[in-house]
């Protein structure tokens, strides 16, 4: 499949260019760019890389996990840890916590979701979008409501700038899956 084959190498490429230490400090300048833009790319490579996983190994996979229900709660459990203060942190000030998020992160948040979601239901997925909506939405406020920094590493104003965008991106994303809910594909006539 040259396609897939091309969506992987697109995928290995993100992955690569941000470990590019030029790269990784444009994005951790400033806390959006970090939360926002490299937590993101990160997982969007190891989605990316998921196209080159040959076909035995998916269906390893799916007879250990037939509903994706393991690999989608393996990239939760990814997302949520790596999104934590204290993780965004010491991303910048271990270099062992930098190059082990940099190696584990695009597999266990993007592969794994992208592995686990072409097996979930309808429902499954409706689920799983509403939590992280919610988790995001959660995430924003608390953010924006801190009285004290969170993350040493950033100003209190950057802080606040990513609890707005988390809340907007929330309220973006809710505005898509209503979107999506309501407006299907209309039937030819």
């Amino acid at each position: 499949m040259p396609g897939a084959r091309a969506r992987g190498a697109a995928g290995v490429a993100l992955w690569g260019a941000l470990a590019v230490p030029a790269v990784r400090h444009l994005l951790e300048s400033s806390m959006v760019g970090h939360m926002m833009g490299e937590l993101p790319a990160l997982a969007a490579a190891g989605w990316l890389a998921t196209a080159l996983v040959p076909g035995r190994a998916r269906r390893a996979l799916a007879a250990f996990d037939p509903h994706g229900v393991a690999a989608v709660l393996t990239a939760a459990f990814a997302i949520t840890a790596w999104s934590l203060p204290r993780q965004l942190d010491a991303a910048i000030t271990s270099p062992a916590s930098a190059l082990t998020r940099l190696l584990l992160f695009p597999p266990l948040a993007g592969s794994a979701l992208a592995l686990g979601w072409e097996r979930m239901t309808g429902l499954g997925r409706a689920f799983v979008a509403a939590n992280s909506l919610s988790m995001v939405g959660a995430m924003g406020w608390l953010y924006v409501a801190a009285p004290v920094r969170l993350c040493t590493s950033y100003r209190f104003d950057q802080q606040q700038t990513v609890g707005v965008s988390l809340l907007a991106a929330t309220g973006l994303l809710c505005a898509g899956l209503v979107a999506a809910a309501f407006v299907g594909r209309v039937p030819p006539a």
